[in-house]
């Protein structure tokens, strides 16, 4: 009884101490103290909300990557080399699939001009050959928009002449 008997004591005086001071001094040093401790949680809680940022750009997916490659293609030629070269292991896989031709035959037609047959298709995928009609400025995305619905119709079962 001793212990509980003592510890009550120690309330009861702190409790007459403070109820024997000024009430504004009171509410002074607890809201100060309040104050403290918002600014002490609160920045806790902020270092653990921000989590740090990548130093890297995130990589844009394959179709951004490709929809921004079709976008430069009106304007740079390297961007329509660097499209061509996609489109021409597009119809590779596709002719190799569809025909049950080795791959090595498929490239070696391609790049001799013989396939494919439709000059829109041709134009795109080899856009440094002379024996292909040259793109008119300005015609380049209307060209691709033909070549890859030539492809398209490829994959479906069609033939290049159907249009």
């Amino acid at each position: 009884m001793g212990v509980a008997d003592w510890i009550l004591r120690a309330v009861a005086r702190v409790i007459w101490f403070i109820d024997s001071l000024h009430q504004g001094l009171v509410w002074t040093v607890l809201l100060a103290i309040l104050a403290y401790l918002t600014l002490r949680l609160g920045a806790r809680a902020r270092a653990v909300r921000t989590a740090p940022r990548p130093s890297v750009a995130p990589q844009p997916s394959e179709l951004a990557s490709l929809a921004g490659t079709i976008r430069r293609a009106g304007m740079s030629p390297s961007a329509r080399h660097e499209l061509a070269g996609r489109l021409r292991g597009i119809a590779v896989e596709l002719r190799t699939q569809r025909e049950a031709i080795p791959t090595q035959r498929a490239w070696e037609e391609l790049e001799d001009g013989t396939w494919p047959p439709h000059p829109a298709l041709a134009a795109v995928l080899r856009p440094r050959d002379s024996r292909t009609p040259p793109l008119q400025r300005g015609d380049h995305l209307r060209q691709i928009d033909r070549a890859v619905n030539a492809l398209w119709n490829y994959a479906q079962g069609g033939e290049f002449d159907d249009r």
